[in-house]
C-alpha cells in the first residue's frame, strides 16, 4: 500500500480504495462506490470520521474507521494511535485495537453516551422481561397440549 498513517487522502480516493476491497460479485463497482460514499457521508455527519477543511482524511483516521466498519476486510491496514488521531477519533474497538478519546471532554462525552446506551438497554430488557411474563402462561399451555396430543397419537397406534 502506498499510504502512510499521515497521508492525506481525498474523499473520492478514499471511496475508491475502500470500494475496491468491498465490491462483491453481485454488485457493480459503481454500486460499491455509492454504498461506501454513503457510509463515509454518514460517518462524517455522526462525527465518527473527520474530514479536514480541504476535504481530506488522514489515512490513519480512515483506516481506524474502515477497520471498525468492516473488521475482516481491512485487518492489513496498520493504524497508529498517535495523540493527533486520538484527539480526532471517538471510541473505536476492534479485535485488534482500542483507541481512547484524547481529551477529558471527549471522555465525558463517551461516558454520557455509554450511560444513555445502558439506560436504553435496561428499558428494553425490562420490556422484554414483561413480554416474557405475559407470554409464558400461554406458551406453557401450548407445550402441555402438544405433549398430550403426542401421547394420544402414540396410544391410538398401539
Amino acid at each position: 500500500m502506498k499510504y502512510t498513517n499521515s497521508s492525506c487522502i481525498k474523499r473520492t480516493e478514499a471511496v475508491e480504495i475502500i470500494a475496491e476491497r468491498l465490491c462483491s460479485s453481485d454488485e457493480t463497482k459503481r454500486q460499491a462506490k455509492d454504498r461506501v460514499n454513503h457510509r463515509i457521508r454518514t460517518a462524517i455527519d455522526k462525527g465518527k470520521l473527520i474530514q479536514s477543511q480541504d476535504g481530506c482524511f488522514l489515512f490513519n483516521d480512515l483506516a481506524i474507521w474502515a477497520r471498525f466498519e468492516w473488521p475482516h476486510s481491512f485487518n492489513d491496514w496498520l493504524i497508529s494511535a498517535t495523540a493527533e488521531s486520538e484527539a480526532r477519533v471517538t471510541t473505536y474497538a476492534t479485535a485488534d485495537a482500542v483507541i481512547l478519546p484524547g481529551s477529558l471532554e471527549s471522555c465525558h462525552e463517551v461516558i454520557r453516551n455509554m450511560h444513555e446506551t445502558i439506560t436504553i438497554l435496561e428499558k428494553k430488557l425490562e420490556a422484554a422481561n414483561f413480554q416474557i411474563e405475559q407470554l409464558l402462561p400461554g406458551a406453557n399451555q401450548w407445550r402441555e397440549l402438544q405433549r398430550r396430543n403426542k401421547a394420544n397419537a402414540i396410544k391410538s397406534r398401539k
